[in-house]
């Protein structure tokens, strides 16, 4: 798949998770969930207020997926609490086909990585 086509993917599968998994509109005040694709890099973030200052919102992120032109692939990580990131499996075996695969993996955590 060309670089263009396989981002343009990532967008279109990203926008309907995201929309998919948002809380409630009477909750998207307090959490809500959210997306970037920059430079072949998939961001998933929760979107929350500041607790002393409702008006400011933070992301925190939940995964990120980086597209490998060379060899068609996305490659997928966690964030840890010291705020590195790292490959999702163990063993660093952290490589997706299709990013369909990617929203799977977010989907099923198998390891509470990405919800905890």
């Amino acid at each position: 798949m060309e670089e263009k086509q396989a981002l343009a993917k990532a967008r279109y599968y990203a926008m309907e998770y995201v929309e998919e998994n948002r809380p409630p509109l009477h909750l998207r005040d307090k959490v809500d969930l959210g997306f970037s694709l920059d430079n072949r890099e998939l961001r998933i973030f929760e979107i929350r207020p500041v607790y002393n200052d409702p008006e400011i919102k933070i992301e925190s992120d939940v995964a990120r997926a980086k597209y490998i032109k060379s060899r068609d692939i996305w490659k997928v990580y966690w964030k840890r609490a010291n705020g590195n990131w790292e490959p999702y499996r163990p063993g660093g075996d952290s490589e997706v086909d299709d990013i369909t695969e990617f929203f799977s993996l977010l989907d099923e955590d198998k390891y509470g990585a990405f919800w905890g």
